[in-house]
């Protein structure tokens, strides 16, 4: 392998999916057969640009495995093990990810524009901890229960996604899209949502403590309930939203837009930079 994609692998997944890259892309017929042979391995294999639509792939152990560019539309992957794999470009619309393992998968490469697309998915109780999925397409896409700590989802398209009870601990969802996505009773603890697009979004009892929310959109969000100890809120937009009940001790409020904002039974007195009443707050 030349010594320019040896360096580039190294800052994009590297490892097993890199050297999966280098071997010759299976055939359809090639897959079948060692799913078949090896007992539902496809471990460090080479599947970029493949069609595997209409395939059986629970359980499979895809770990390592180059899936760029693959076409997995509507495939049964539940349980399956894809720790490691890289995904650019690969196609998921609709595909059955639940309980799937996906820890440190790589959905970008360095240069890349071309992130997986994951649309109506579902990952429902899927450990995605660690993953790059830069960029990547999760519109609809249902991942209640999901882990997702430190995960990289930086501009991911979120929009109608339910990630209800969802571990997002530590995740980067910086500049992200979420309208409408629903993350009530999820663990978000220092998650990075800076500049974040997720006007009418459901935080409702969501554990959000130190989280990073400057420069937020979350226009009519719900976040009743929400536990927001320490949360970074400088600059946040959170026009008519409800905070009823929420936890604000530490909260920097400065510059926030409160107005028409719902504070019912929110305590305000430790919050930073609050210099005045909200205008218009309820």
């Amino acid at each position: 392998m030349p010594l320019l994609d040896q360096i580039s692998g190294l800052f994009n997944g590297g490892g097993a999916a890199t050297a999966a890259s280098a071997s010759p892309a299976l055939s359809r017929v090639q897959v079948e057969e060692r799913l078949r042979r090896d007992g539902r391995s496809l471990a460090a294999a080479n599947l970029g640009g493949a069609d595997l639509t209409g395939l059986d792939l629970s359980g499979a152990d895809l770990s390592g495995a180059e899936l760029g560019r693959a076409k997995l539309a509507g495939v049964n992957l539940s349980g399956a093990n894809l720790t490691g794999a890289c995904l650019q470009e690969t196609d998921f619309t609709g595909a059955n990810l639940a309980g799937a393992v996906l820890r440190d998968a790589n959905g970008t490469r360095t240069g890349s524009m071309h992130p997986p697309v994951l649309q109506g998915a579902n990952l429902t109780d899927a450990d995605a901890t660690g993953a790059n999925l830069t960029r990547a397409n999760l519109r609809s896409a249902t991942l209640t229960g999901a882990r997702l700590c430190e995960a990289g989802l930086h501009k991911a398209d979120l929009t109608g996604a339910r990630l209800e009870r969802a571990n997002l601990d530590g995740a980067n969802l910086r500049h992200a899209t979420a309208d409408g996505a629903d993350f009530t009773d999820a663990e978000l603890e220092t998650v990075d949502l800076s500049n974040a697009h997720a006007v009418g979004a459901r935080f409702g009892r969501a554990r959000m403590s130190r989280a990073n929310l400057s420069g937020a959109n979350l226009e009519r969000a719900d976040l009743s309930g929400a536990d927001l100890t320490e949360a970074s809120m400088e600059a946040t937009r959170l026009n008519s939203a409800s905070l009823r009940g929420a936890t604000l001790n530490g909260a920097d409020l400065g510059d926030a837009d409160l107005t028409g904002a719902d504070l019912d039974g929110c305590d305000l007195a430790t919050c930073h930079n609050l210099r005045m009443a909200p205008a218009g707050a309820l």
